[in-house]
């Protein structure tokens, strides 16, 4: 299997409404602002549609809940997309990119932040996109970083 580089894609038109299609990438617009979509998956058909909002819009589980569980996440999909939050120690509205897995039994999982995100790029680099035939087998465990104590959620493979 090849492997690809893990990037979302952005969509560049000004007109609301404008969806673009690139690869397994969609392009938004809304209200003028632009957001990036990224999918590991097909979003042309119907069912790659569906299956697409329901992941964004309708999670099963929130990753940094399972963080520590040792629960094993069999991903056979993802997708990325740009959201907004605030950030509780400035109190500020920020840009991040969402995660969602989706698992070999159709269940989802979120996560925002960079942890999940780097996961993701090196998993997709090292071994590939996911798939039903050769999913990652992984477990969110929290990690320290640098920052005055602060712990982020990574994928570690099972």
């Amino acid at each position: 299997m090849e492997n690809k580089e893990l990037m979302m894609q952005e969509n560049t038109q000004e007109e609301k409404g404008i969806t673009v299609q690139t690869e397994h990438g969609l392009g938004f617009f809304d209200a003028g602002q632009p957001s990036r979509m990224w999918a590991s998956f097909d979003t042309t058909s119907e069912e790659g549609q569906v299956k697409a909002y329901n992941a964004v819009s309708d999670t099963t589980y929130v990753i940094a809940d399972l963080a520590g569980s040792g629960q094993v996440i069999e991903v056979v999909d993802f997708m990325m997309h740009d959201i907004t939050r605030l950030n509780e120690e400035t109190g500020e509205m920020e840009p991040v990119v969402r995660v969602v897995l989706i698992d070999s039994n159709g269940d989802s999982y979120s996560a925002t932040g960079t942890g999940v995100v780097n996961s993701l790029k090196s998993l997709t680099q090292i071994k590939g996109m996911p798939s039903a035939e050769k999913p990652f087998r992984v477990t969110p465990v929290y990690k320290p970083t640098r920052n005055n104590g602060h712990k982020t959620v990574i994928l570690r493979l099972a």
